[in-house]
């Protein structure tokens, strides 16, 4: 009948209607699925919640100097260490003063070395400094000190000029840190004007460029130079036979050191004084005289730079009288002068 039909008709609609809603809720439930995996397989690592977790090994095959991974578990009380998961059954110790580089540290049994504040899952490699029945030591500070020297081998290898940290005065020089170890540089290789020597609070942590002259890792010792960065930068306008003016810095026993005008030092020897013979260098100069100079050699290598007054003179003695203003005045082109950097002597 048209009743009956009109009913079936209706109930078809209504059947056909919620099939198709529940395929709708299958695939925006698929959908959302597919969304979440794709969102935690592609998260970044460090909203991870699964920690990274070393090999397992037994504490027994374990050797002192091993290199393992380990894994930040927890602090110890009073910042006297970290608790690390290497793999062994127990957690291994490592020491408050085992955890970082610490160059510009002094006191107690481990110098350059102390603490730093790690979070709980970081990885680290680490070497094995003791083990017994109590567990294993460990340290971070050494393995970053072994790759802290071969990459200090290597920067010296290849003469690049480094920015140094500064860290504190001595008498003889200034510490500074060098990829997380203290180097020395001595007075001599740093120009700095006394004023500025005065206030040298106020250039702690701040950069100096500097190039090194010594590493010698069996000494623990790394000598650096900022005076062979400002020659280096001086090289175009500085080579030897060229004249050069400055002021006496200071007075030494075999010689006079000379501020030239670049900041640069150098040495004029008491034999390259005067074409006779010099026997006290303070009978013939005063710190603050101005000079005249002759460039005689240049040492790339340790940033010295050899000068002459003896190779000015036109009779033997000259630069020795009181008024040397006429003398260099006169001095336009230096006497004939075999001179060579020694850069080139090594070389050949």
């Amino acid at each position: 009948s048209p009743k009956m039909s009109w009913k079936m008709v209706r109930l078809w609609v209504v059947f056909v209607s919620i099939t198709a809603a529940h395929g709708a809720l299958d695939i925006m439930n698929t959908a959302r699925h597919a969304v979440s995996a794709w969102g935690y397989r592609n998260r970044p690592a460090a909203m991870c919640d699964i920690p990274f977790r070393p090999a397992r090994v037994a504490t027994e095959s374990l050797l002192v100097g091993q290199i393992v991974t380990a894994v930040v578990n927890k602090p110890i009380p009073a910042k006297r260490g970290y608790l690390m998961d290497i793999g062994t059954e127990k957690l291994a110790l490592l020491p408050s003063l085992e955890v970082c580089l610490r160059p510009n540290r002094t006191d107690r049994n481990l110098p350059g070395q102390g603490w730093a504040n790690l979070s709980a899952g970081e990885a680290f490699e680490a070497q094995v400094i003791g083990r017994d029945d109590s567990g294993v030591n460990i340290s971070l500070a050494r393995v970053h000190r072994r790759i802290a020297w071969r990459r200090i081998q290597q920067l010296a290898e290849e003469d690049i000029t480094y920015y140094s940290t500064i860290l504190r005065c001595r008498a003889a020089g200034v510490i500074v840190e060098i990829e997380g170890l203290a180097g020395f540089v001595p007075w001599s290789h740093w120009h700095i004007d006394p004023a500025a020597r005065a206030d040298f609070p106020t250039l702690v942590g701040t950069k100096l460029p500097v190039k090194f002259l010594e590493v010698d890792e069996s000494r623990a010792r790394i000598v650096v130079s900022h005076r062979r960065v400002q020659l280096l930068k001086s090289l175009e306008e500085l080579s030897p036979g060229q004249l050069v003016d400055g002021t006496i810095a200071s007075l030494k026993q075999y010689g006079a050191v000379v501020r030239l005008q670049d900041g640069v030092d150098g040495l004029l020897h008491i034999s390259q004084v005067s074409q006779l013979f010099v026997k006290n260098i303070s009978d013939v100069f005063r710190e603050g005289d101005q000079l005249r100079c002759m460039v005689i050699k240049v040492d790339e290598q340790d940033g010295s730079v050899s000068l002459s007054t003896k190779h000015l003179e036109s009779r033997p003695g000259e630069i020795l009288q009181d008024d040397r203003t006429e003398l260099f005045k006169r001095v336009e082109i230096p006497m004939p002068v075999e001179v060579t950097m020694l850069s080139d002597v090594k070389a050949a």
